[in-house]
This record gives C-alpha cells, sequence and structure tokens, in this order.
C-alpha cells in the first residue's frame, strides 16, 4: 500500500470526527446530511438518519464516551422524537409517498406490496434507532410490541425477507 493510503487511513478517524463536528450544530441539536447542503432544512420533520448515522460513527471512532453529556442528550431526543404511538422510531419524511407512488397507488391493485414496503423499511429503521439508543445506553420511550413472539409469528416474520 502507498504512503497516501496508509496515510489517509491513520488519519480517518480523526477526519471522520472533524467531519461529524462540520455537519452538527450546536452540540449535535441537529445534524445535517451533507456538508454541501441537504435537500431539507432543520424546520423540516426529517433526519433521522443524520443522527442515528452519527451516534453510530461516534461509537464506532471510539469518540461517543468522549462527546458531552448533553451532545448525547441531544442525539437521544432527536432519535426519539421519531417515535411513533406504535413505537416504531422512523422518519416519515423517507415514507412518504412520493408523486410517483400516489400515481401507482392510484392505479394500482397492489396496495398490499406498497404497505409491505413501507413497514420494512419503518422496521430497518427502527432496527436502527434501538442499535443507537443502545450505543448510548438509553432506552426508547416504549416498548416495540410489533415483533413476533411465536414460534409460527417468527418463521412467517424471517420468511418475509428477501
Amino acid at each position: 500500500m502507498d504512503k497516501e493510503s496508509l496515510n489517509w487511513i491513520a488519519n480517518l478517524n480523526s477526519n471522520l470526527y472533524k467531519f461529524l463536528r462540520k455537519i452538527s450544530d450546536n452540540e449535535f441539536s441537529y445534524c445535517r446530511y451533507t456538508l454541501s447542503g441537504d435537500l431539507e432544512d432543520k424546520n423540516t420533520f426529517w433526519g433521522l438518519c443524520n443522527y442515528v448515522f452519527a451516534t453510530k460513527i461516534l461509537y464506532m471512532i471510539n469518540k461517543l464516551n468522549k462527546i458531552h453529556d448533553k451532545e448525547k442528550e441531544n442525539l437521544y431526543q432527536n432519535i426519539l422524537k421519531f417515535t411513533d404511538k406504535s413505537g416504531y422510531i422512523f422518519d416519515p419524511f423517507i415514507t412518504s409517498l412520493s408523486l410517483y407512488d400516489k400515481f401507482k397507488r392510484h392505479f394500482s391493485k397492489s396496495l398490499n406490496l406498497r404497505y409491505k414496503r413501507i413497514e420494512d423499511i419503518r422496521r430497518a429503521e427502527t432496527r436502527q434507532s434501538f442499535a443507537a439508543l443502545f450505543l448510548l445506553n438509553k432506552k426508547p420511550k416504549k416498548p416495540f410490541l410489533n415483533i413476533p413472539y411465536t414460534i409460527k409469528g417468527v418463521n412467517k416474520y424471517l420468511s418475509s425477507f428477501n
């Protein structure tokens, strides 16, 4: 491996930390998705993945336990604000219907497929959010009850994956 590549790897942790600091505002009270700008701003209810990924990256580069308690609390609260009444933690901006989806929905008889896709996205976001909460040593607001508890239910759930 060349020297430039080795230097890049050696500096990866500190560069990732600097990047996270640049995309976050005010002790992680808001995290942008990119340095160059997002499709939406901080006034739009969106960005769950920004907080989840920031938490997970901080953990992977061994900085999560080195940030201030206020910063951890902001990450936690920002993840929790995406919790719905069923205990799912998901970003409604991600699962909202696009114009194309609205058109397909209007003319399609396969609404179950659309629902399944949204359900899969919400479950995936919830799992990722729970992982981030675990890294923060925190718990969700409410228990997630949408988990199969019987052998038949677990088998049905597992067989539903592609």
